[in-house]
């Protein structure tokens, strides 16, 4: 266990140079954009990053380990993030020593690719120099604007920035970090990078209406009542965490989608003795996981997109579900039954809006 802690140690996410560089390269590519838009950018960057070390971490306690990890490097002014702050953070959550474990175990298995038993973290933590004790953290702030303000006014006048000129920078930066929220767009920008990941038409800060567009959920929740109470395959990480990666990047409710499954296939029990079938196309889309079995990606992103493309042309005074079943299933019915589905993952894992 001490291997591990000192790995995690070892391994950076993002240090305070970074931040800076990134902010600079932000100001330099949208000098011409309005402050706020350009704070919009830097915070989604800076997220994004420390995203990519979070994962096995459900979308709600992702956003309140994201606010004490910045303000770790910029109130209590850290040099850097690692991996490290992430295993200890976890432990200082208002949350139950079982729940912190579990989130622990999960963390590092599916960021950290290391595979620890509960037992071998308790004992750990037995020896712990600190034991952490519970903290009394913020109430995330939605897409934490007002935070990002802190941040540029620390890091120019703390670190006693100026606004980049015209000198150029070694810093290259992951431009796909820069990308904001699915449902999120920025105002008509002249700019071939922007450009690239967002396309040509913008709405700055305006917000998609359509129905069943990506919403956060509870991520433990979820995958407990799919793995103790449907006894699911669904639970198991390469699948459940599919579902969000392609949701998210499609823009569409990952709790539909895992509704649709529950409904065609009952979130595909794992003693069926066909689960490993079923799993390449658990919402049978063209008809059938018989008749169409690729791979469970393949089947993810066909019946994602088949719920957004149908719901761009939904009528003002149509039921959503109800104009999807017109093409997703001949059963006049099917609605009443993902509904149902839908409603209830809904009391079970849905994140309630601040």
């Amino acid at each position: 266990m001490l291997k591990t802690i000192e790995d995690l140690r070892n391994r950076k996410i993002i240090s305070i140079t970074e931040m800076i560089q990134i902010r600079n390269h932000i100001y330099q590519l949208n000098s011409h954009m309005p402050s706020n838009a350009k704070i919009q950018l830097f915070v989604n960057a800076v997220h994004k990053v420390i995203e990519t070390h979070l994962s096995g971490i459900d979308f709600a306690t992702q956003a309140t380990i994201k606010d004490i990890l910045l303000h770790k490097i910029l109130v209590d002014q850290q040099s850097q993030l690692t991996r490290y702050d992430v295993f200890k953070t976890i432990f200082e959550l208002e949350l139950t020593p079982e729940i912190q474990l579990e989130m622990a175990k999960d963390w590092l298995k599916e960021t950290a690719e290391f595979s620890i038993r509960s037992e071998e973290l308790k004992n750990f933590l037995d020896f712990f120099e600190s034991v952490p004790k519970s903290i009394n953290h913020r109430k995330p702030i939605r897409f934490m604007l007002a935070f990002a303000t802190i941040i540029f006014v620390i890091l120019l006048v703390s670190l006693k920035l100026r606004p980049p000129q015209s000198s150029t920078t070694t810093f290259e930066p992951n431009y796909s970090v820069l990308s904001l929220p699915a449902n999120m767009y920025v105002t008509t920008i002249d700019d071939p990078i922007l450009k690239s990941l967002y396309g040509n038409s913008f709405t700055y800060l305006t917000f998609s209406p359509d129905p069943f567009s990506f919403q956060d959920f509870n991520y433990f929740n979820l995958k407990n009542y799919l793995k103790f109470q449907r006894n699911s395959k669904l639970s198991e990480p390469e699948y459940f965490n599919e579902v969000i990666r392609i949701t998210r990047e499609l823009d569409v409710d990952p709790l539909l989608i895992f509704a649709i499954a529950g409904h065609e296939q009952s979130f595909v029990p794992l003693e069926h003795r066909f689960a490993d079938e079923i799993i390449n196309n658990p919402y049978n889309v063209f008809q059938s996981w018989e008749k169409y079995n690729t791979n469970f990606s393949d089947s993810t992103r066909i019946a994602s997109n088949t719920v957004k493309n149908r719901l761009k042309s939904l009528p003002n005074d149509a039921s959503p579900l109800v104009w999807l079943n017109e093409i997703y299933a001949e059963d006049p019915n099917w609605h009443i039954g993902v509904g149902q589905i839908y409603k209830k993952l809904n009391q079970i894992a849905r994140v309630k809006r601040q």
